[in-house]
């Protein structure tokens, strides 16, 4: 019907378009603390900064062959969860909007590097923008709903939330 979830809830994909011979999607959200296995790639992006995850998702499909299908013609929306333990390290983009802007990032395939991508959102479990004004207890833990990264993309590949840091400084010791 143009949708899919992870069994557990943590991926939602929908508005498929028609005639993408998709037959199978396999998602998953991973905790950045627990699961830095299956993160591809290294924690910096195409212009050296050092990136501090809020979470991540693996989005695969396949058409009937069993063959891989990353481009679709038109735009899916993509919500994945945001682990809990790292709400702390979201950033809002544009103060004042209205809503929480978050970085996000693909997974460039054939460089094995992250790729800065436009904007998602902040949006509840019912798929609802999470006002600006709910910001301060998201960062703090004490936000009582699931929080989604949510955006729209032609492209699939491996997701990223992301504060993106270019300060460096140099540590010396024994």
């Amino acid at each position: 019907d143009g949708r899919c979830t992870a069994s557990d809830g943590s991926v939602r994909l929908q508005g498929f378009p028609g005639g993408t011979g998709i037959r199978r999607a396999y998602a998953s959200a991973y905790d950045p603390g627990k699961d830095t296995r299956y993160f591809p790639g290294s924690f910096t992006d195409t212009r050296s900064n050092l990136l501090i995850s809020s979470g991540f998702a693996e989005i695969n499909l396949h058409d009937s062959s069993g063959d891989k299908v990353t481009n679709l013609s038109s735009a899916v929306s993509v919500r994945f969860r945001a682990d809990e333990a790292f709400w702390p390290n979201l950033r809002d983009l544009r103060a004042d909007s209205g809503c929480l802007e978050v970085p996000r990032y693909t997974l460039d395939e054939d460089r094995a590097d992250w790729v800065t991508e436009a904007d998602g959102r902040l949006e509840s479990e019912d798929g609802n923008r999470i006002p600006e004004e709910d910001f301060a207890s998201i960062q703090d833990g004490s936000y009582t709903d699931p929080v989604f990264v949510a955006f729209e993309t032609k492209h699939f590949s491996t997701f990223n939330c992301d504060a993106p840091v270019n300060e460096r400084g140099c540590v010396k010791g024994c």
